[in-house]
């Protein structure tokens, strides 16, 4: 059987924005795709993003109106309208955790700066670095029209740098995204809105689509993921669980990811910010997004899915190093769930949690993803799924040692 490594088709990533019967279209990364490449876009109308179209070719921004207007017609055009929230929108900080990844910090740094507001801040964590890289590029910004500052978290893990951010942040609104993302112009307002139209909204989370798939490890990554998939906007609560169905609260996909999460910095407090012993840089490697966006339903407030907030993300293009991202989001899928089956009043979640390893396990055996299955993806989800839960327990029992 040939690897799907050896058969993928270079496939060009792009937006486009509608404008009237014609659409301009620019790419993600690059701006001059191959002639012979396919192409995938993402076209945005009126409030935010409505529908992803396929191309075998680079299209013309003609052929991507029209191609949308017929999808339009048969009902697949995507939600209409927008959410805009008309008030004062709440301060906000933006930030970037990373560590020794000076590229894509820069990269992502430089997107920053056409796409965050004269009213935001941009924070950087520099998490437990080895080396200035960090602050080197973080120099690099220095007089630009929005000052980029830097703060150190000498601990390394996801989790303490988020926290280090949130003790550091001005703003009542914290927006965090990934270094290895390139944000939208203006990303942050409907994230803001979402949070000056509701009081009990304690997250807001966005879409993030892909930023290439050139490489058979970046198709093989997105299929796994759930981020770009929903257009409708949702307010998630225990209050209205009734309609959300069973797997509640555990269908992780439906509720966003922390590559494009905003938090009431206020309500983070109040519920002991984000668990250290989840995320990148421990031993569970992810998950710490999942259980605060629990944690935070659970104890009563509400999460906004906002569509219209669109942060771009670099999958990584290595078979091996996606191997290894899938691991980990694996094994954070169960780090997090034993690290809910820890808290106070657990037992009305033992059956959730039981339904939706069930539905987890069940989906990705249905997936018709040959190729997946050829690279090993499965396989490494799996083990990332037995590893999850040891491997919290374990960070536990070393942080109650340590003290």
């Amino acid at each position: 059987m040939t690897s799907a490594s050896t058969i993928h088709r270079p496939v060009w990533v792009a937006a486009a924005y509608l404008e009237g019967q014609a659409a301009r279209v620019r790419g993600i990364i690059s701006d001059t795709p191959s002639s012979d490449q396919a192409s995938r876009v993402l076209v945005f109308g009126e409030g935010g993003p409505k529908s992803w179209l396929d191309f075998p070719e680079v299209p013309s921004g003609q052929q991507v109106a029209e191609a949308y207007a017929e999808a339009s017609a048969l009902g697949r055009g995507g939600p209409d309208g927008s959410t805009s929230f008309t008030g004062p929108l709440p301060p906000c900080t933006v930030v970037v955790c990373t560590r020794e990844r000076p590229e894509q910090l820069r990269r992502c740094l430089q997107g920053l700066l056409t796409a965050v507001r004269s009213d935001e801040e941009i924070l950087v964590v520099d998490n437990a670095p080895t080396t200035d890289r960090t602050a080197t590029i973080v120099a690099e910004f220095d007089g630009t029209t929005i000052p980029v500052r830097l703060v150190h978290e000498p601990a390394p893990g996801l989790s303490r740098a988020r926290n280090a951010a949130l003790r550091a942040a001005t703003g009542d609104v914290v927006v965090f995204l990934d270094d290895d993302t390139v944000p939208e112009i203006g990303w942050t307002v409907p994230l803001r809105e979402a949070f000056a139209g509701n009081p009990s909204v304690a997250i807001a989370t966005g879409m993030v689509p892909p930023a290439q798939l050139d490489t058979a490890g970046q198709q093989l990554f997105q299929d796994r993921l759930h981020w770009s998939e929903e257009f409708s906007p949702e307010v998630y609560s225990y209050a209205n669980r009734g309609r959300l169905g069973p797997l509640f609260p555990f269908a992780a996909g439906r509720l966003g990811t922390g590559a494009n999460m905003a938090v009431r910095r206020s309500a983070l407090r109040k519920v002991g910010g984000f668990d250290q012993h989840l995320g990148a840089g421990t031993a569970s490697r992810g998950g710490e997004d999942l259980e605060m966006f629990v944690r935070c339903l659970r104890q009563g407030w509400s999460l906004a899915y906002v569509p219209e907030s669109v942060v771009w993300h670099v999958h990584a293009s290595d078979l091996e190093e996606v191997r290894r991202h899938v691991f980990g989001y694996g094994s954070g899928v169960t780090a997090y769930l034993t690290a809910v089956l820890t808290q106070p009043r657990r037992r009305d979640l033992l059956r959730s949690v039981g339904r939706g390893l069930r539905y987890a396990v069940a989906e990705r055996r249905r997936s018709p993803r040959s190729a997946a299955a050829e690279e090993g993806l499965l396989t490494r989800e799996i083990l990332g799924f037995l590893w999850g839960p040891p491997a919290y327990l374990y960070s536990r029992m070393r942080t109650s040692h340590a003290d």
